[in-house]
Parts: C-alpha cells; structure tokens; sequence
C-alpha cells in the first residue's frame, strides 16, 4: 500500500521529469543568462505556459485529494501504475470542448490552439461549432447580442 507522501513523491518527480524535457526555446520562451538551475523548464517558466500562478503549480503535489487518487489508481490498476510510470502526456492541439453556458445550456464545440510566432508563449484558442449542430443553434442568439443596427452580425447562419 502506498502512503500518502509516496504518492505525493510520484507526483512531484512526475512533474519534474516532464520539465526536463522541453527547454525554454522549445516552449518558445525567452532564455536569460548563461547558466540555470534546472535542466529544461523551471516551475515559473511551466506555470506561465500553463496560465496558472506559481503557487497552484507548486501547491499540485501537495494537493491531499491529487495524491490519494493516484495512491488508490495505483494500488487498482497495472495499467494506470505502467502509464504513470512512464510519464507520457500529450498536448492537444485540437479536439472537443465541453462548456455550458447560463442562458443557453450545453454546448459541445471543437477547439483548435494556435501559437503565435510572432509572440512566443502566447497561443490563440478558436472554439468552432459545427453548422446546424445544437451547439451551433445554441450560439445563434449569442451571436446576434454583438450585432446592431449599424453594424450587422459578423457570422451569418445561412447555409
């Protein structure tokens, strides 16, 4: 059985491997100085990738919920125990989003993320939803909230 600070240890070495990986250059990130301290990214340079303070990402390993679940997965499974080992995580481009919105409930929109050369460590995200789709219909009343007499909608839903 593992204990809550084994867990919490996986986690944290589960974090730092993954930051050793990719250099500040990879992540299109500006490199200061000759030296550093770590190999790849540092925690500061990964929570600002991430959008998230420096204290949420370092206060992650500590999380007591974070850390029971995968101390339980990894008593139950041999596959999650042989996942997590091997650190493998995927950064998604593109895919699908749920969201769900006060005034027009459930939406299910595709996402594309797009980097900016121009500006490193910025990306654009576009949400799209498919034409005549619930979520496109859904949107419709939202769209037309932007448009006014002198400035008609921008996206039209004729098809």
């Amino acid at each position: 059985m593992s204990s809550p600070n084994d867990a919490r240890g996986e986690i944290r070495q589960f974090l730092t491997t993954r930051r050793a990986k990719l250099t500040p250059a990879q992540a299109g990130l500006p490199t200061y100085g000759g030296r550093r301290r770590v190999p790849g990214l540092c925690r500061e340079e990964v929570a600002l990738l991430a959008g998230i303070s420096i204290e949420y990402y370092t206060r992650a390993p500590h999380d007591r919920a974070l850390t029971e679940l995968v101390g339980e997965l990894s008593l139950r499974s041999q596959a999650f125990r042989v996942r997590w080992a091997a650190h493998d995580v995927d950064y998604y481009r593109s895919g699908v989003q749920p969201f769900h919105h006060p005034l027009v409930g459930d939406l299910t929109l595709d996402y594309d993320a797009l980097e900016l050369p121009a500006h490193p460590g910025q990306t654009v995200v576009a949400y799209t939803a498919e034409p005549g789709s619930p979520a496109h219909q859904a949107l419709d009343p939202l769209a037309s909230w932007t448009s006014t007499p002198d400035h008609p909608p921008a996206v039209t839903t004729d098809t």
